[in-house]
């Protein structure tokens, strides 16, 4: 909702907030994960110029000055994840990131125009303008650097720019069409091209080449695959690469006592890890268990992954105990807890690291050309596979009641573990699964990551049941998400919000249907209702999907893209009747992909349940 200007006039950075402003200063601290000492100032990023009582009352000084902000800050994390890169390369990559899109598209994501406040011309011209968007963000930025200082901003500039940054240097690529071609076939077809040139034109300066692409030999049963329509198995469970010593990974790890960041009624300590460079790491972790005496068996548990720019992080743990379940929360990377989100406690600075560290995260794959024993994956995976080894050991914590669950990248490295440690009860990955397709590997290092490292190699072998969730509006395609979960050797349940913010927090507090997943489990609650893949039926040309579980409502959701980006679908009502769900009418003309979203009823009552996503004609 678009808001019209107050009467008053106050409140703009005087440590007051507007009585009539009508900015719901809770809701939008929520969503951006900060809490203003000032609220005044987070009142102003919001006030449009048509909206304010002089300019001065406006954004339009805090855009200025969050604009620098945005830059140095964009800047710094170019200058410390590529190392290697030239000064003109950081450059183009910057120019994307800081632009007026990229801005204007994280507003969106944050959904910030629900607080803006602007004037009845501006209310009234739908929709609001890119450059008002891209302003507002940067105001939001400023108002936090204001209000808090750098350490307040910094971390909600890498949680939203860090994927841009990553998307955006792995997308240097692609405009070479030579080198997505090796790619494309080195991943689906495990060969690489021969080229014969058949004709060349132009001046010696300025040739053009048309190329013919060979021998890409198919087996006939991948031909087959493709002329039917159905993408080939990759990679099949024969194909992977085991480079984890799960046997040494499953002993109980040494454990080192620690005073290092410690809060209240949790314990912290360091866990010992998988060895680097020759030298045994320490793994951070924060525990804890529910108030008073485990139940017959011992507590339920779950160790908790983090993703891109997180650590250990103690609000986790207490999520999951006012749950009813023991928790580990590990930090991946080789830091301290630091920053000033979820519990971490404050004046520590985010990213520091410690003696006994393993692997930082280099990008997306940085590290890809170095011995596995030193790659980030294979320490992250490593190292949570310890943390479910030492769960095991504790007399409070029932060893058949462990569960796994990560956010964003600690999302990929779960549904890889899934495949690896069968002791695990249930696993939830939050955000992101496999099929990594954004990268800046050679074809020869995506191929061996697609064996050794991506979940698509170890997915088969997962036999617990998982939950996969994320929102319409993620980054990381939904498509995918929904293959790594028919890739998995048990039974898939998929999740899917209408919008969900990328983020820490946002992961584990807003998705009720994750608690409620694992107390399905392992604490004897109802199954949450499943959707199978969808089929249009021959006979009479709808869509049809057996459900089960109790549903109050069903659509068929539909693209014509030819991509799947994560789209604002169409839909198509559906009945509902013995267990299956079937379409209203048939997919019009051109539809390129389509799955069902639907209400779950009952106890999982307004449960987001979704279907794989179905390509036509792939």
């Amino acid at each position: 909702m678009i808001r019209q200007p107050s009467q008053d006039g106050a409140g703009h950075g005087d440590g007051q907030v507007p009585q009539s402003s009508g900015v719901d200063v809770a809701e939008c601290q929520r969503r951006i994960g900060y809490v203003f000492r000032d609220p005044g100032l987070l009142v102003a990023a919001f006030t449009h110029a048509s909206g304010a009582q002089h300019r001065l009352a406006s954004n339009e000084r805090l855009e200025f000055l969050g604009d620098a902000i945005l830059g140095f800050l964009v800047c710094e994390m170019l200058y410390r994840t590529f190392p290697d890169s030239l000064e003109g390369d950081l450059t183009r990559i910057k120019s994307v990131v800081v632009s007026r899109e990229t801005c204007s598209r994280i507003s969106e994501q944050l959904r910030l125009i629900d607080f803006l406040i602007v004037g009845k011309g501006l209310a009234v011209n739908r929709p609001v303008p890119t450059s008002v968007l891209s302003d507002l963000f940067e105001s939001l930025v400023a108002a936090i650097y204001l209000d808090g200082g750098m350490e307040a901003v910094r971390p909600l500039v890498v949680r939203m720019l860090g994927p841009e940054i990553e998307q955006v240097a792995c997308g240097a690529q692609g405009s070479n069409h030579k080198s997505l071609l090796q790619q494309l076939a080195q991943k689906d077809f495990g060969v690489t091209p021969t080229y014969e040139v058949i004709e060349e034109s132009g001046p010696d300066h300025s040739k053009s080449f048309h190329v013919s692409a060979q021998r890409l030999m198919l087996p006939v049963p991948l031909v087959a695959a493709i002329l039917m329509g159905h993408a080939a198995a990759e990679p099949t469970p024969a194909a992977r690469i085991m480079p984890w010593d799960v046997e040494a990974l499953s002993k109980v790890p040494a454990v080192h006592a620690t005073t290092e960041r410690a809060v209240n009624g949790m314990k912290s300590f360091f866990f010992e890890g998988a060895e680097y460079k020759g030298k045994p790491t320490r793994v951070f972790a924060y525990y804890a268990t529910p108030a008073g005496q485990p139940p017959d068996g011992g507590w339920p548990a779950v160790v908790c992954a983090h993703g891109g720019g997180g650590t250990a992080f103690p609000a986790w743990v207490a999520q999951w105990n006012k749950n009813g379940y023991a928790a580990i929360s590990i930090d991946l990377e080789g830091h301290l807890p630091g920053g000033t989100h979820f519990g971490v406690p404050a004046g520590f600075p985010a990213d520091q690291g410690h003696e006994n560290a393993g692997p930082k995260r280099i990008s997306w794959f940085g590290d890809i050309a170095l011995p596995d024993q030193e790659q980030w994956f294979y320490h992250a995976v490593a190292d949570v596979i310890r943390a479910n080894s030492l769960l095991r050991s504790y007399p409070e914590i029932n060893p058949d009641k462990i569960g796994l669950t990560g956010i964003s990248w600690g999302g990929t490295i779960v549904s890889t573990v899934a495949g690896v440690d069968p002791r695990f009860a249930f696993v939830i990955p939050v955000y992101h699964g496999g099929y990594i397709h954004k990268h800046d590997m050679t074809p020869e290092q995506y191929g061996a990551y697609m064996r050794k490292w991506d979940p698509a190699a170890h997915l088969p072998h997962a036999k617990m049941p998982m939950l996969w969730v994320s929102g319409f509006n993620d980054p990381y395609p939904v498509d995918l998400l929904t293959r790594s979960a028919e890739t998995a050797g048990g039974t898939s349940t998929i999740c899917i919000r209408p919008f969900l913010i990328h983020g820490h927090g946002f992961g584990w507090e807003e998705v009720w249907e994750i608690g409620g997943f694992a107390n399905s489990i392992v604490m004897g609650g109802p199954p949450m209702p499943r959707c199978e893949r969808p089929r249009v039926d021959p006979q009479d040309g709808l869509v049809h999907a057996k459900v089960s579980g109790e549903l109050k409502s069903a659509v068929v959701g539909f693209t014509t893209a030819a991509e799947w980006k994560n789209p604002a679908l169409a839909t198509i009502p559906c009945t509902i009747t013995n267990g299956e769900v079937v379409a209203s009418r048939p997919l019009p003309a051109g539809v390129t992909a389509f799955m069902i979203n639907a209400s779950g009823a009952g106890a999982w009552g307004d449960a987001s349940v979704n279907s794989p996503v179905v390509w036509l004609n792939r």
